[in-house]
């Protein structure tokens, strides 16, 4: 199948049958980075937020800033790292996609709302051991 097809799949929904088809190009020797890309987003819309995530730092570690879809793979592993509770990694990465990128505003503002409850939440939790070790 044609990366085109595979793409249409993801796009469609059919992500198992997307997946299938992916490890069966790659185990043809297909070694296109796109199909990470592809492979990251079936698996995202199956709630596989890690594995999303490693696949599109691998995704991003084998093109170039300039290719296509550069921003798209910061931004959705800005959104993994938010649904793992990691805000603050999240943020960073909102900052890197350029401004007038559909939706990284909202993104950011929220990733930072999270960040500074999260740092509240351990700098209390830190007060509540010192008090509770003395």
């Amino acid at each position: 199948m044609s990366i085109k097809g595979i793409y249409k799949l993801v796009e469609s929904g059919f992500h198992e049958e997307a997946l299938n088809k992916i490890r069966a190009a790659k185990d043809g020797g297909e070694s296109n980075p796109i199909l990470k890309l592809f492979e990251a987003l079936a698996l995202y819309d199956g709630n596989k937020d890690l594995e999303c995530l490693i696949l599109l730092n691998t995704f991003l570690s084998e093109i170039d800033s300039d290719h296509e879809k550069y921003n798209y793979a910061l931004f959705t592993s800005g959104i993994c790292l938010m649904n793992l509770g990691l805000p603050a990694e999240a943020s960073r990465l909102f900052n890197l996609v350029p401004n007038e990128y559909p939706g990284v505003e909202d993104e950011r503002r929220e990733a930072r709302l999270k960040a500074n409850e999260s740092r509240e939440a351990k700098n209390t939790f830190n007060s509540i051991l010192d008090r509770t070790n003395t």
